[in-house]
């Protein structure tokens, strides 16, 4: 195949960093396109060559496995895999430099590096594989009578609710309210179903780790980049800034999604939701961009619920307008926690089919950027 005004022998190298789930929802999306994959080589940067499902974490704290799924399962063949850590991103050159290995060329970047915990000395954090082993460790045979979890967001509530179920005593504090992005209905039920698994819950308090208390931290996240040089925009607190395309400003070549990302939108929130979509927006972009058509004219995305689980046995699901304002009924109990599951369970269905069929994945569209 060859399209007007391009070599049959081009091909574009995107080079994805991060293999979350928004770096690998883009990579399929772009090696499963049955026109790009001819025009395009997709190479993925990887840490590590299993995902992370982030959002299982909080089981994983009584679980003899970790929740991990091998690459391999979920990347369409033609993906290109390099297991290593990206280190900077030379501009100039078009070379993404990495910890132990030759630089890779690039032609378009995409990073997808994700975030990681605020923790401070003292206080273990919810945010990684790595962070699992110290909890598990602190867990089993603990001195510690009591367990605080500092974070009143979905984590912290999941974590909380996973351990007090356990029978540990727990408390979770926020400096603000504890499920404060919740509607009011919502942030209730929350708190009574906390509070029947034994937990604490203590609003508007500040904390720090104190000795005899195991401290789970979650509150709030710091975006993972990789240098750039010469460097791009970024906000106050380290995300790189994108326009509407999920483009950096100062390079038409930089796109930037997830967690580490800044887009105009304000009512994007850190989410598996987010990072699903947002990778799908921006393989489709890169998409255009190869075949030579016009941009998806909307490159917003949104929101149909929030889930959370409380407990093993028990959840909350409460739906949501696209910008993320709490709309509709609240569900609890054993139902919700199935939603949860469900939602769990399809978010590497929803990749692996990716990876056999571009756009099998449907963009939750939400307010334009």
């Amino acid at each position: 195949m060859c399209l007007m005004g391009m070599s049959p022998t081009h091909r574009t190298t995107i080079v994805i960093i991060g293999a979350g789930y928004a770096g690998i929802m883009a990579a399929n999306r772009i090696a499963s396109h049955p026109m790009a994959t001819a025009l395009t080589r997709v190479r993925l940067i990887s840490a590590s060559t299993h995902l992370v499902e982030r959002i299982r974490l909080h089981e994983a704290l009584r679980a003899e496995e970790d929740p991990v799924r091998p690459l391999s399962e979920l990347l369409n063949p033609a993906i290109d895999v390099v297991i290593g850590r990206a280190t900077s991103i030379d501009r100039k050159r078009g070379v993404v430099h990495l910890s132990d290995g030759d630089p890779i060329p690039f032609d378009q970047v995409v990073l997808a590096t994700g975030s990681t915990s605020r923790a401070p000395a003292g206080a273990l954090p919810i945010s990684g594989i790595a962070d699992l082993q110290p909890l598990r460790d602190e867990l089993v045979g603990s001195s510690h009578t009591r367990i605080r979890v500092v974070g009143g967001g979905l984590t912290g509530i999941e974590t909380a609710a996973e351990l007090a179920e356990q029978g540990f005593d727990v408390e979770i504090v926020d400096s603000g309210t504890v499920g404060s992005h919740l509607g009011v209905r919502a942030r209730k039920q929350a708190s009574r179903q906390l509070r029947r698994l034994g937990c604490t819950v203590t609003d508007n308090q500040l904390c720090q780790p104190e000795p005899g208390i195991l401290t789970i931290w979650t509150a709030g996240f710091a975006p993972v980049t990789v240098p750039c040089d010469p460097p791009v925009s970024t906000s106050s607190d380290g995300r790189i800034v994108v326009n509407r395309f999920l483009r950096s400003p100062d390079d038409p070549r930089i796109t930037a999604i997830g967690d580490c990302a800044a887009p105009p939108a304000s009512h994007l929130r850190p989410s598996c939701a987010s990072a699903l979509s947002l990778g799908a927006v921006a393989a489709d972009i890169l998409i255009s961009g190869v075949l030579k058509t016009p941009a998806p004219s909307n490159t917003g995305v949104g929101y149909v619920m929030r889930c959370v689980s409380l407990g093993r046995n028990r959840g909350l699901v409460e739906h949501v307008s696209p910008d993320d304002v709490p709309n509709g009924p609240v569900l609890t109990g054993r139902t919700a926690r199935r939603v949860k599951d469900w939602v769990m369970d399809r978010t590497t269905q929803w990749l692996i089919e990716e990876a056999q069929r571009s756009g099998s994945y449907r963009i939750v569209r939400g307010p334009a950027q």
